[in-house]
């Protein structure tokens, strides 16, 4: 990814896909004095993904993950896989993918959301409960992460456009 990739105008940070092999990333990190989500902790973001009906565009997502992958876990809160916006999670178990939303998501602004309990979490789209499921990481701080790649079916290029993340 490529910092020159990330530009912020009119109160909104833009994430593009200049190529195939041009990303963007914009993450809280794990160095001292930084922002890492705690085990009953919640943080929302309002993002628009690019794309268009029920088609997303990309391998763009808004995901939390902890250091020493995968024990830490790892919440994709809304994440484009064969262009339809998913959410999954992973840890040292493997991944338990949840599967795609049914719905209208990129092509808009939207806002996804996640509460991170001990042992579980809850996933909401636009403040709707969309996913709950079990989780067995190690409760570490998680960094908040958005991105855009490119994947070989995901779509063509273009922006992610993010209003807010909150926590």
């Amino acid at each position: 990814t490529y910092a020159a990739n990330v530009s912020v105008s009119g109160g909104e940070a833009s994430l593009v896909l200049a190529s195939s092999s041009s990303g963007s990333l914009i993450h809280t990190g794990y160095a001292s004095g930084r922002y890492t989500l705690p085990v009953n902790g919640y943080t929302e973001a309002r993002i628009f993904f690019s794309g268009g009906g029920g088609s997303c565009n990309n391998w763009a997502a808004w995901w939390a993950s902890g250091p020493s992958w995968p024990s830490a876990g790892e919440h994709d809160i809304a994440e484009v896989l064969s262009s339809k916006l998913t959410v999954n999670y992973h840890s040292g178990s493997g991944a338990h993918n949840q599967g795609a939303i049914a719905g209208t998501w990129c092509g808009a602004y939207h806002t996804y959301g996640l509460w991170r309990k001990s042992g579980s979490a809850e996933v909401y789209w636009d403040g709707v409960k969309v996913k709950s499921y079990s989780t067995d990481d190690n409760k570490a701080g998680e960094e908040l992460i958005l991105n855009v790649g490119k994947g070989s079916s995901y779509g063509s290029a273009g922006v992610m456009k993010v209003d807010y993340v909150r926590a």
